[in-house]
C-alpha cells in the first residue's frame, strides 16, 4: 500500500514566491513540503529588483544583510536621449525617512533564490527538487495532492491546504480551471545579460534609453563589465528565431552612443503579457505570484509582487491552522492582493504604453520631457514622498479589506503599512514591531495600556514620541495585523477589546 505523506501546506513552485512563502511558513512553525520540477535553482539573473517592501520582508526572517552584502544598491540613474545623458537622477537619498532600505536593490534572481533556499535548507527544510507536480482533489477538509519524485515515483500527499507558485502557465491554475484573463502585446522583447565597454555606460550606474518606438535599458551586474540590456526587438530582425548576434549591432546604433559588446552570458525573448486569474483562491487552493498575475517588467514589480503575496497569505494560514483564528481569514486573501493586483496591471499597462507610444507626440515627450520629469520626482521632497513608496511598494494599502476597521488619525488611514519614523534616540518604529504577531501601539504619555494587561496574543508598546505623521495627535492607538498593517487607529477602547478579545 503507498504511504501517503501528511502535511499542513503543500506549496507547488520553488521559484521567488514559493521560496519566499516557505521561508515565512518556516518561522511561523507551519509544517510544509515544497516540491518544484527543476532540480535545481535558476542559474539566470532573470528578475533584477528587490524594493523596499521586499527588504522589510527579508528583514523579519533575518536576510535582509544577506542581500545587502550580495546586491548593489543603485545610487544614479542617467535618463539618455539621442546619446547624450538628459538628467542624471541621483537615488542615494530616493526613499529617506520611509523605510528602513531607502533605496533600489539590484541582485540576480540566482542569487535572491540561492539566500532563501540556504536559509532553509541551513534551517532542516528539505525541497523536493525534480517534483513533478500530477493532479490534486479537493475535501472538505483536506486536499489530496498527487505528485512524481525525481526516480518517477508516484507520491501522494495530503495537505491542510495547497498553494500554487508555479508560475505563468501554473499547473495548479490549469488543474482548478481558473481562467487567466488578458491580452499579449505584439512586440517582441529581449534580455541580455553582456559584457560590455564603453565610453559613456558606467557599470555602477542605470542608463535609461528612451527612442523612439520603445527603449533601452541597461544597468551594471556584480562582475567585471557585465551589464543587462533590455529592449525590444527590432521587426526585422530574426522574428522567427532571434538570437543577440542578430541583434547585438543595433543596439549602439538605437542610443546613438558608442558600445563594444565583447560576450554574451545569456539572452532570451518574450512576450509582454497582462493577465490575472479570476479568484486567487479556490476552495483549499490557492495562487501567488505569476501562477495568479502576470503584468509589463515597468518599475521591476512582478518577483516583489509575488513577494507580497507571500507575506500576506503566510500569516493568515499560520493563524488558521494554529487555531487561532477561523477559515474565513483566508478569503481575504483573495480580496486583498486582487485588487492590488487588479491596480498594479492598470498602472504598469499604462507605464508601459507610454513607454512604447508610437505617435509623434508621445514621442516628443519621452525624448525631451520625460527625463526632466523623471528628475523631479526622484530629488524632490514633494516626488520622493508620493512615487518612491508607489514603486517599492510601501504604498499597498487594504483600506477596503473586510479586516480593516476605517478610522484615521491625521493623514494615516487604517489599511495602510505602518508609517515608518525614527525616535530621537536614532532607534526606529520597525525594529520595535519586527516580530510576526498582531500589535498594540499607544502613543501618549498616559498608561492606556491598562485594559489588556491579561492579553497574550498581542505585542504591546507603548510609545511616548509623538511623530510627525500624526499631526501633533495623542493618547490613541495603533493596532497592526501580523504584517504591519494597520487594522485600526483611535481612541475608541471598545473596538480594541472587539480586535483583541472576539
Amino acid at each position: 500500500m503507498e504511504k501517503t505523506v501528511k502535511t499542513q501546506a503543500v506549496i507547488v513552485g520553488a521559484g521567488p514566491t514559493g521560496l519566499a512563502l516557505a521561508c515565512q511558513l518556516f518561522t511561523y512553525g507551519v509544517d510544509f513540503i515544497i516540491i518544484e520540477r527543476n532540480h535545481e535553482t535558476t542559474n539566470l539573473s532573470k528578475a533584477m529588483v528587490v524594493h523596499a517592501r521586499s527588504m522589510e520582508v527579508f528583514d523579519e526572517i533575518g536576510l535582509a544583510e544577506t542581500f545587502i552584502a550580495e546586491g548593489q544598491i543603485t545610487k544614479r540613474v542617467n535618463m539618455m536621449s539621442n546619446g547624450k545623458i538628459a538628467e542624471r537622477l541621483k537615488l542615494e537619498e530616493f526613499g529617506k525617512g520611509l523605510t528602513k532600505f531607502p533605496y533600489i536593490l539590484t541582485i540576480e534572481q540566482s542569487k535572491t533564490e540561492k539566500i532563501m533556499v540556504d536559509f532553509l535548507e541551513g534551517s532542516g527544510v528539505q525541497i523536493l527538487w525534480g517534483n513533478e507536480f500530477l493532479g490534486l482533489e479537493n475535501h472538505e477538509q483536506h486536499v489530496a495532492v498527487k505528485y512524481k519524485d525525481r526516480n518517477g515515483k508516484t507520491i501522494h500527499a495530503n495537505g491542510d491546504y495547497v498553494i500554487g507558485c508555479d508560475g505563468a502557465s501554473s499547473a495548479i491554475r490549469h488543474h482548478l480551471e481558473i481562467p487567466f484573463i488578458g491580452d499579449t502585446v505584439s512586440n517582441t522583447f529581449y534580455v541580455a545579460d553582456v559584457e560590455m565597454s564603453s565610453p559613456v555606460i558606467n557599470r555602477k550606474e542605470g542608463y535609461i534609453n528612451m527612442i523612439p518606438d520603445g527603449f533601452v535599458l541597461m544597468f551594471g551586474m556584480p562582475g567585471k563589465n557585465r551589464y543587462r540590456i533590455i529592449g525590444v526587438l527590432p521587426d526585422d530582425e530574426g522574428a522567427d528565431h532571434p538570437t543577440f548576434d542578430l541583434i547585438k549591432n543595433t543596439i549602439g546604433e538605437q542610443i546613438k552612443t558608442s558600445l563594444t559588446i565583447e560576450k554574451e552570458y545569456w539572452f532570451s525573448t518574450y512576450k509582454v503579457n497582462s493577465r490575472m486569474a479570476t479568484t486567487f483562491k479556490k476552495e483549499r487552493c490557492f495562487l501567488l505570484g505569476d501562477a495568479a498575475h502576470i503584468h509589463s517588467p515597468a518599475g521591476g514589480q512582478g518577483m516583489n509582487t509575488g513577494i507580497q503575496d507571500a507575506y500576506n497569505l503566510a500569516w493568515k494560514l499560520s493563524y488558521v491552522l494554529s487555531g487561532k483564528a477561523s477559515d474565513t481569514l483566508l478569503e481575504s486573501y483573495d480580496e486583498e492582493r486582487k485588487a492590488n493586483a487588479r491596480n498594479l496591471l492598470k498602472s504598469t499597462d499604462k507605464a508601459f504604453e507610454f513607454i512604447m507610444g508610437e505617435s509623434q507626440f508621445i514621442n516628443s515627450l519621452k525624448l525631451h520631457v520625460f527625463p526632466y520629469v523623471a528628475k523631479v520626482v526622484t530629488e524632490t521632497h514633494l516626488g520622493r514622498k508620493k512615487f518612491f513608496p508607489f514603486l517599492s511598494q510601501l504604498a499597498i494599502s487594504y483600506q477596503e479589506s473586510s479586516l480593516t476597521i476605517k478610522s484615521r488619525v491625521g493623514k494615516v488611514k487604517a489599511g495602510d503599512r505602518m508609517p515608518f519614523f525614527e525616535f530621537k534616540d536614532g532607534e526606529n518604529i520597525y525594529d520595535k514591531i519586527n516580530r510576526s504577531t498582531y500589535k498594540l501601539l499607544f502613543f501618549g504619555m498616559d498608561n492606556g495600556l491598562s485594559p489588556f494587561e491579561n492579553s497574550t496574543s498581542t505585542l504591546m508598546l507603548h510609545i511616548i514620541e509623538i511623530p510627525k505623521i500624526f499631526e501633533h495627535e495623542s493618547n490613541f492607538f495603533v493596532h497592526l495585523r501580523p504584517d504591519n498593517h494597520i487594522t485600526y487607529l483611535g481612541k475608541d477602547l471598545n473596538v480594541i477589546n472587539k480586535l483583541l478579545f472576539d
